[in-house]
């Protein structure tokens, strides 16, 4: 008579017979439950909604502030709607997918984000998935603030000395009327506000085709960036009284 073994160890019959499940519901093919069971955690995850929010904390306010911020995303993708706090420093700036919302992340944790020169934190936004449109407002696309024309001359190699005030403006007095001017000598400089852009716009031109020589040096012509239009706190001679000016 046959009896059956107490031995767990694989014989000559083969490896023992699994164990009975015992306790929760039986395990589908492949392991899998009744379709009722929560997967891990991990796998939870995956099911929950990523966020296409960007994050941006720490940044100083300025004139432009709207700008500066959104042209932090723009090269990434198409912006969908935003949110500039106005108590704390802190935007939210919504992207139309999630993947162009992870790219700007993933850039900016390798690469300085700066506002108005100054570092800023860029993050995805664990509080909003999505932004809400205010209602009654239509969509409104990103267009960015229209600079003003500048009208001003920015003359640089000037030299030091040996030259009258009026010396330099002569410089630009064939393109059209002279509005005001800066002249700084020990920096080698100097800023002409023409009275039309059309005219610092010509000038501008023309020296960048043919060499502007000033007092055996190179002149080099530029609009100006940092002024559009001269503003005094003194006024200046102006150019109409300056022919009689002694050279420095």
């Amino acid at each position: 008579m046959l009896q059956q073994s107490t031995n767990p160890a694989p014989g000559i019959l083969g490896p023992p017979p699994p164990p009975f499940h015992l306790g929760g519901p039986p395990l589908g093919p492949r392991g899998a439950g009744n379709g009722s069971m929560q997967g891990p955690r991990h796998m939870q995850k995956g099911r929950q909604e990523t966020s296409r929010v960007v994050h941006i904390m720490d940044f100083q306010r300025g004139k432009n502030l709207r700008y500066q911020l959104l042209q932090l995303v723009e090269p990434f993708g198409m912006i969908a709607n935003h949110l500039i706090l106005n108590k704390i420093n802190e935007a939210f700036i919504e992207m139309t997918t999630t993947e162009d919302a992870q790219a700007v992340v993933e850039y900016y944790s390798t690469t300085p984000a700066l506002v108005f020169g100054k570092p800023v934190r860029v993050h995805l936004s664990q509080k909003y998935k999505r932004i809400k449109k205010p209602e009654g407002k239509p969509d409104q696309k990103f267009e960015p603030p229209k600079q003003e024309l500048g009208r001003v001359i920015h003359l640089s190699n000037l030299p030091h000395s040996g030259y009258s005030d009026n010396a330099v403006l002569k410089l630009a007095e064939p393109y059209g009327k002279i509005k005001n001017y800066i002249l700084m000598r020990m920096k080698s400089q100097a800023f002409i506000e023409m009275e039309t852009r059309e005219a610092a716009v010509a000038m501008m031109e023309n020296c960048s085709d043919k060499a502007l020589w000033f007092q055996g040096r190179c002149v080099k012509v530029d609009l100006s960036e940092k002024y559009k239009k001269l503003i005094l706190r003194i006024p200046n001679k102006g150019a109409d009284l300056l022919k009689k000016d002694k050279p420095r």
